[in-house]
């Protein structure tokens, strides 16, 4: 038998990646999550198990744990933010096919990413929608999430110059 490419199979369009390109992030997101609560749940009954354990080893583990998972977030949004929000950006602009109406029908608008989705449709207007809600998520929810951040720790960033007043603090 004669082996079907993949993209002859299925129909995907350019509203499918965009689909695929803004959830794939936030699905391995919640396996993180999911990886944090295993990882600290085992931790935490290797600690309960041991009798030489000292008060606080819970939360300095916990504290821990949250630091490398924090980690691991904010690479996963430095390296997706560019990326994913192009892609979403790319929702937008509409390409006239027809720009001298020599068709006699007006002007025929197609998404310019991808020629097979016209700009007048429903189809169109629910990517745009999504694309919309996703504009808050990425291109403004991240770098809001990143300054909310920065403001918050600002002293814990100044004083690491200092590292007498910063063991004061705790």
């Amino acid at each position: 038998s004669d082996a079907v490419p993949l993209a002859c199979s299925q129909t995907v369009n350019f509203v499918h990646h965009l689909m695929f390109i803004t959830l794939l992030p936030l699905a391995i997101l919640v396996l993180l999550w999911v990886a944090f609560l295993c990882e600290y749940s085992y931790q935490r009954r290797a600690i309960q198990a041991n009798r030489g354990r000292r008060r606080g080893d819970k939360a300095r583990k916990f504290n821990e744990l949250r630091s490398k998972y924090f980690s691991y977030m904010f690479y996963l949004s430095y390296l997706t933010l560019p990326s994913v929000s192009t892609t979403i950006f790319q929702m937008f602009p509409c390409t006239n096919i027809d720009p001298h109406d020599e068709n006699g029908s007006g002007p025929q608008l197609f998404l310019t990413a991808d020629m097979s989705i016209s700009c007048t449709s429903d189809y169109y207007y629910h990517g745009v929608a999504y694309a919309v809600v996703f504009i808050v998520v990425y291109p403004i929810g991240i770098p809001c999430l990143y300054a909310y951040l920065l403001y918050t720790y600002r002293d814990f960033i100044r004083l690491r110059e200092d590292p007498e007043r910063l063991a004061a603090l705790g």
